[in-house]
């Protein structure tokens, strides 16, 4: 399946279901890179709560009392000792950011300005790009399909937390192809600014 093509079945989706897809993108690139630094792991199970907030004061509270990796996704410093663990895996500091921004802009985006459609498929769309470059394979767009962009003005139902568990563990066993798209002239033009 192409980039183009999974995007097109992602669109119907809440941007709750949005989110938990690049979570869980995010979160096997992670895994597979064999990054093991606590404050991925922090990061990672902060982000998980932001689909289980149903009202949007308890959304803007969370965001309010980010720190961490979210702060780095937002434009901050880089934690030392996960600098001194990508060095030690030849993890190229520009191309880890590119990972953790895009994920931690599709949750800001929406939280600041409410629900984006256009903006969050193509924050989703970056992050599918960087998968197909590093070989991560993606969740079936199917098991999200009954959270739907239509419902809650774009947020999509809240997730109660069996379904979170459920999300959290969906096999990423799904390999992309970059189609028409040239991804090593997107990536670099990234890159440069």
């Amino acid at each position: 399946m192409t980039i183009e093509t999974y995007l097109k079945q992602i669109e119907p989706l809440s941007i709750h279901a949005r989110f938990s897809i690049g979570l869980r993108i995010f979160e096997r690139y992670v895994r597979m890179r064999g990054l093991e630094d606590d404050s991925l792991w922090e990061y990672l199970a902060d982000m998980w709560r932001f689909p289980v907030m149903a009202e949007l004061e308890e959304k803007q509270a969370w965001g309010e009392a980010r720190g961490g990796l979210a702060d780095y996704g937002l434009g901050d410093e880089l934690p030392e000792e996960l600098e001194e663990e990508l060095y030690s895996l030849a993890i190229s500091e520009d191309y880890f950011e590119l990972w953790a921004c895009n994920t931690t802009e599709l949750a800001w985006t929406n939280l600041l300005q409410g629900p984006q459609d256009e903006e969050s498929l193509n924050l989703i769309k970056k992050i599918l790009e960087l998968s197909v470059i590093s070989k991560v394979q993606v969740p079936k767009p199917d098991f999200f399909k009954s959270h739907l962009f239509s419902e809650r003005d774009g947020w999509g139902r809240a997730l109660t937390e069996q379904e979170l568990e459920s999300w959290q563990s969906v096999p990423c066993d799904m390999e992309l192809e970059a189609g028409e798209l040239d991804l090593q002239q997107d990536i670099s033009e990234i890159l440069k600014e």
